[in-house]
């Protein structure tokens, strides 16, 4: 249950860079439709980069939790940082690293499960962890559109997402507890 949790909060994060951040960045800087594609691309190749950096380094440590808990908070906080600093290349700044590190902890999240769930539940946990996660799709996109609509900011829809990745880090650190006491009791 807590990796589906987990897997609920990385969606949520995703889904909402994904689906929010182009009406953000257009609502922010007034720049043309071209204009915002480019700058909406720079968070996404930073997420590739840093997928690909952190599941190495996660692989290479063996260390799961923290390499999704550490980059969840950075990308929610990165989040916020770039909504309150505004337009500008602080603001841009903290916009690529918050989308890029909120995406670069789906590849460490996969080896949880096999270290959490015995092999012969393995198939149907991870089956259970894709349902209750993609409920993330149909949820936070809408909430994040509801509070946006309710009080006429960003604020609110980005504070909801660095509420998630604060759920998310936390929930890491309760499944770096459980391995760890698992490791002992062996």
């Amino acid at each position: 249950w807590t990796c589906a949790a987990i897997w609920f909060c990385i969606l949520a994060s995703n889904y909402g860079v994904m689906f929010w951040l182009p009406t953000i960045v257009k609502g922010m800087t007034g720049l043309s439709a071209t204009q915002t594609g480019l700058v909406v691309a720079l968070p996404n190749a930073a997420a590739a980069i840093g997928l690909l950096l952190n599941a190495r380094h996660s692989d290479r440590t063996g260390e799961r939790p923290l390499h999704i808990a550490v980059p969840a908070l950075i990308g929610g906080s990165g989040l916020l940082a770039a909504y309150l600093l505004g337009p500008g290349l602080p603001g841009l700044v903290m916009l690529v690293i918050g989308a890029g590190c909120a995406g670069c902890t789906v590849a460490a999240f996969w080896a949880l499960p096999p270290q959490l769930l015995p092999p012969g539940a393995l198939a149907m946990g991870i089956v259970m962890i894709n349902m209750l996660g993609s409920f993330a799709g149909a949820t936070v996109p809408v909430a994040m559109g509801a509070l946006r609509e309710a009080s006429g900011s960003f604020l609110p829809p980005t504070l909801l997402l660095f509420g998630i990745a604060c759920v998310c880090a936390a929930l890491c650190l309760v499944v770096r507890r459980q391995i760890g006491n698992e490791a002992d009791a062996r």
